[in-house]
């Protein structure tokens, strides 16, 4: 080889290296996880008034999303856990948003502050209201990053619509 071809691609080595250091390129490993940021719920469906879609009014830094509670066909407010014939179910798995979309483990968890009003069904993935009042739900992402956000839900009773 000639003088000039070895001091040119030493000149090119020397020049990827300074071009390495100044750029900060960082090596990815393979098995690297990304994590959810932010969960989103833009609005959620009611099953009983034939999955409409109910959008949110803000409650602070919170959520706000206001149904009618349909009572029995008795007229009563109470329905039993596995009642099926309650329509008070409210459903966000068509709706509800994790961030960012190429997050490894988009698995969420939805912790309900009052269990006696209503509870998670986990195979239709819904909210399920046996008597009116307001719950507040958690939605917790289980990637161990941490990312959450908080929706409140108004049944209303027939007293509350009526005022």
């Amino acid at each position: 080889m000639k003088k000039v071809m070895v001091i040119l691609i030493l000149a090119v080595f020397i020049a990827s290296i300074a071009v390495v250091n100044f750029m900060g390129i960082l090596p990815v490993p393979k098995d690297s996880q990304t994590y959810v940021t932010s969960i989103d719920v833009p609005s959620v469906n009611l099953l009983g008034e034939n999955g409409r879609e109910i959008k949110p009014t803000p409650l602070g830094s919170e959520l706000l999303y206001t149904f009618d509670f349909i009572a029995t066909d008795g007229g009563d407010e109470f329905y039993e856990k596995d009642d099926e014939n309650n329509p008070n179910i409210v459903t966000l798995a068509q709706t509800l948003m994790v961030f960012p979309t190429n997050a490894t483990n988009k698995e969420v968890e939805f912790i309900i502050d009052r269990p006696d009003l209503a509870y998670y069904h986990e195979i239709s993935k819904s909210i399920i209201f046996m008597q009116p009042g307001v719950i507040t739900v958690k939605i917790k992402a289980l990637d161990g990053h941490g990312a959450s956000t908080t929706v409140t839900f108004w049944a209303r009773s027939a007293e509350d619509q009526q005022g």
